[in-house]
């Protein structure tokens, strides 16, 4: 699991209480949940900078590769049965099974 997908599990834990705690801000106080925002929507800018970029073939065609991959993972942890993934902290990308 790369430290990114882990990442992403372990802020898919935090629940209600984690989430309204402050959190300093490039000098602004904001709550965890508008952080998380923030840092998606900035990698999501920074994502868009570089895919603008030429690129040789072999690495478009790993890119999708990749990003079926993230969506294949999404689909089988969105149609878990609620059970298996509630409370269970140990959840692993990729979902084995």
């Amino acid at each position: 699991m790369s430290d990114f997908d882990a990442a992403l599990a372990r802020c898919g834990l935090l629940d209600e209480d984690v989430l309204g705690r402050p959190w300093q801000w490039r000098g602004r106080q904001i709550d965890v949940r508008y952080a998380l925002y923030r840092t998606l929507e900035e990698a999501q800018e920074v994502h868009v900078r570089v895919s603008a970029g030429a690129h040789p073939e072999s690495r478009r065609i790993l890119a999708l590769a990749e990003k079926m991959n993230v969506r294949f993972r999404h689909l089988r942890l969105k149609h878990r049965p609620l059970g298996s993934v509630a409370g269970n902290h140990q959840v692993k990308f990729p979902l084995q099974g």
